[in-house]
């Protein structure tokens, strides 16, 4: 690929104005809309008298609970869908806290609905907690029950995938899991239509927000993947070694440019080989994208990228993307502070080619225990070299248990960066490193919309 070119005077003189101030706006509308959601369900339950369908307080309040339940699920599963829009008001680690938020709601929720509805049978028919069992184990109950259990494991199993970081296969399966668990419980709530949903205003709110979920999920999981990697045709042109174990892997396709991608996004890619066409492997973008070029670096380190390393130019690509909210766009300031750490430094790379921050006003911070870990260093120093951006390279030991390292002992992020407080902190790499990072920024009054982060992991 061509080397990149330095901003043009009028981009110099005259930045874009930031636009992520209007993200805050929307990710609260977002979260306000589910809220409501869950909300709404529930009066609407009291008013149209459920309660006297239910026999018992108990039982209310679990039928209540179970409705709580099923929309958190959804919101959890629409999620999952990478809906474009969501994807960019919330990005990728915002996306993944409210899922492991909504996870630990539908549990809650799940278990609070088995519980009570159990001991208000109980209670209402003099039983012990078989013979409730005993009384509700007819019709579809049991999918229930297998529903309730499923989606119990799954959440729990999908919670510790996202904080121990099982591999994407595991991760995948769960997903299709949760999936099954929301259909077994469908027909319980149909067959209970009377109970559950006795008026109009219900069958329309659930039956709505069952098909949009589905819908969804069926097009930008499934459909729109396909047909978008059959109207690019993406495939594999060049295959460049910088290093035996690094390389940059360049693609080429028809009208590109309509994917509307940024710099520091990142897609899934799936090559069409016999090894590979039964993985997916997310990388982000290590060079500003163009109308018919996109470029990732990858670094051989196990057995599939490997053979990511040994695919031919050729190769057919199916691809899902670009995902990601860690992009210009997302600017509130009109400073920019990109910090990276780790060995893939692939989004500062192609976030710092787009930028339209004044290079007076950005500054590159690269943190490794040595220079030989900084991938894409020198396209990084040649970016800093043309439009004069202040460059700061950390490598050797961590001073006393900070992120910086001993030869920068004394600075902190404000020294670093004296425009701190109107600049936007972009930090990528491990998840110590990024955290560390950000509780610096917000201790020196970085605001929390001004903090964006991606933490690399595979």
């Amino acid at each position: 690929m061509t080397s990149p070119r330095p901003l043009s005077r009028a981009a110099q003189r005259a930045p874009a104005q930031p636009r992520g101030r209007r993200l805050r706006l929307w990710r609260a509308l977002l979260a306000g809309s589910a809220w409501v959601g869950v909300a709404f369900s529930v009066v609407l339950h009291l008013i149209d008298g459920a309660g006297q369908r239910i026999t018992g307080l108990l039982g209310v309040l679990g039928a209540m609970a179970g409705l709580i339940a099923m929309n958190s699920m959804l919101f959890m599963l629409l999620l999952a869908a990478r809906v474009p829009v969501i994807d960019r008001v919330l990005g990728r680690v915002r996306a993944i806290r409210w899922h492991r938020l909504l996870g630990r709601v539908t549990v809650l929720g799940v278990l609070t609905h088995v519980a009570l509805i159990l001991t208000g049978t109980g209670w209402t028919n003099r039983d012990d907690l078989t013979g409730a069992v005993g009384s509700l184990w007819t019709g579809n109950l049991p999918l229930v029950f297998a529903s309730a259990a499923l989606l119990l494991l799954t959440t729990i199993a999908s919670v510790f995938a996202v904080c121990r970081g099982l591999r994407r296969e595991i991760r995948h399966l769960l997903n299709i899991l949760s999936y099954v668990a929301v259909l077994l419980a469908i027909p319980h709530m149909l067959r209970l239509d009377p109970v559950f949903l006795p008026s109009r205003a219900q069958r329309i709110y659930w039956g709505s927000l069952l098909v949009s979920v589905g819908a969804c999920l069926l097009w930008y999981r499934i459909l729109s993947p396909l047909l978008r990697s059959w109207r690019h045709r993406l495939k594999l042109v060049n295959t460049v070694h910088l290093t035996p174990d690094l390389l940059h892997l360049e693609f080429s396709g028809r009208h590109l440019d309509k994917l509307e991608t940024r710099g520091g996004q990142y897609f899934t890619w799936r090559l069409l080989t016999p090894q590979l066409w039964t993985r997916t492997h997310r990388f982000f973008l290590s060079a500003a994208p163009t109308r018919d070029r996109l470029r990732i670096t990858v670094r051989v380190t196990d057995e599939h990228t490997a053979e990511l390393a040994a695919a031919r130019p050729g190769t057919r690509v199916i691809f899902a993307g670009p995902y990601g909210a860690f992009t210009d766009a997302s600017r509130t300031r009109n400073g920019l502070v990109l910090i990276g750490a780790g060995t893939d430094l692939a989004p500062i790379r192609s976030l710092l080619e787009v930028t339209t921050a004044h290079p007076a006003d950005t500054v590159v911070i690269l943190r490794a225990s040595g220079p030989e870990n900084l991938v894409l260093l020198d396209e990084l120093r040649e970016l800093c070299d043309d439009r004069g951006i202040a460059l700061h390279l950390m490598t050797g030991p961590r001073h006393e248990g900070h992120w910086v390292s001993l030869g920068y002992a004394g600075h902190d992020l404000a020294t670093l960066a004296p425009d701190l407080k109107d600049s936007d902190v972009f930090v990528c790499g491990p998840g110590g490193f990024v955290d560390s990072v950000l509780a610096e920024a917000r201790g020196l009054g970085v605001s929390p919309e001004q903090c964006h982060e991606e933490r690399l992991t595979r």
